[in-house]
């Protein structure tokens, strides 16, 4: 697309004609994938501080931009929408804040980290860990979603 841009002051504004055009690109954002909602931790919404012994499992309810539109508004704890999400899912761990592993390609609504993949990405069990989930419908990312902090051991 070609625009142009006009600079205005107390003075006035440069007459259009004189204008050079600019291309830009501009995004998709109607097409991007919707985030997940119900996002839980070992069941829990809001894992803040939480600490769990052993494995945790992430899950998560589909959004479809395409499926709901005419929809009433879909609530942050309903059901999938839609059998399958847009694209698919990244999800990474962090421990301290830090990326310490990915996971891409996610079609499903639940990842499961384990204790020996915790011990084995960071030892310090005092650590917090979260995750980050991540909607993707080929080039295009939709918002991502982050838990809150929680301790695993």
């Amino acid at each position: 697309m070609n625009i142009k841009d006009l600079p205005f002051n107390s003075r006035g504004t440069i007459d259009l004609a004189k204008v050079t055009p600019i291309s830009i690109t501009t995004g998709d954002r109607a097409s991007v994938p919707l985030p997940p909602g119900a996002v839980k931790v070992n069941g829990d919404s809001w894992p803040d501080g939480k600490t769990y012994t052993g494995d945790v499992t992430l899950t998560w309810a589909h959004r479809n931009r395409s499926l709901q539109l005419g929809l009433a508004l879909v609530q942050q704890d309903a059901a999938s929408v839609g059998a399958a999400p847009e694209g698919s899912y990244t999800i990474d761990v962090l421990i301290a804040g830090t990326v310490t592993r990915t996971a891409t390609g996610i079609t499903g609504t639940s990842f499961t980290y384990t204790h020996a993949q915790r011990l084995a990405d960071d030892a310090n069990l005092a650590h917090t860990v979260q995750f980050r989930i991540t909607p993707a419908n080929g080039a295009l990312v939709g918002t991502i979603r982050t838990t809150d902090s929680f301790v695993m051991n």
